[in-house]
């Protein structure tokens, strides 16, 4: 069976948001229940150069802002001896880093275009604007999350290429250094790492 990628768009968020609306509540119609979604920093321009602690995603559930978990990977582009701890061969390619390993850690500390933001695809939901709802008593007029930097916002519209005018969104923004970037829930999935052979930096 072919596997269809999402396909997404991200662009800063503007004041051309500030839309009226007179709909029922926004939902996402992008049915991917276990899918994440890995976008680079290179497709976030304007978020390049932030610790990446401080980038934090927020989904819009129809008038209320609502953080939810996004994970940030660094990479580096680095020769291909490095990771196993030999002499450079003087090809190049990206790898994740990581402190303790021999590849180290990425050279650019803060996110950069290479880094890989990703977030779970259920948890995007409807478009951010303003709305004046008789219908359902919400009446908001559309303004950043709390304890975010203002007009670092970045707006992530999500696709299905299966379903025919599918969409959802997430917003990633700068946080002011008081969120924390998993929204207080545990990753939904850990790696452990081993080598039956013992100690990585010895026997590897």
């Amino acid at each position: 069976m072919r596997h269809h990628k999402l396909a997404f768009a991200a662009i800063a968020m503007a004041p051309l948001l500030l839309l009226m609306g007179c709909d029922p509540p926004d939902q996402s119609t992008v049915s991917r229940p276990a899918e994440a979604l890995t976008l680079t920093g290179s497709q976030v321009p304007t978020l390049n150069g932030i610790a990446p602690n401080r980038l934090v995603a927020f989904r819009f559930v129809y008038g209320t802002w609502q953080q939810e978990p996004v994970q940030v990977d660094e990479r580096a582009v680095l020769d291909l001896g490095k990771p196993r701890n030999m002499a450079a061969t003087g090809k190049t390619a990206t790898f994740y880093t990581d402190a303790n390993t021999w590849t180290g850690a990425d050279p650019d500390p803060t996110l950069d275009s290479n880094d890989e933001i990703s977030f779970m695809v259920p948890n995007a939901f409807g478009e951010a604007r303003s709305i004046d709802d008789t219908q359902y008593n919400i009446h908001y007029t559309l303004g950043e999350p709390a304890h975010v930097v203002h007009g670092s916002g970045v707006k992530v519209k999500v696709a299905d290429p299966l379903v025919a005018g599918s969409a959802a969104w997430m917003y990633l923004f700068q946080s002011d250094g008081t969120l924390d970037p998993a929204a207080g829930q545990a990753p939904p999935a850990n790696y452990v790492f081993s080598l039956t052979s013992g100690d990585y930096k010895t026997t590897y």
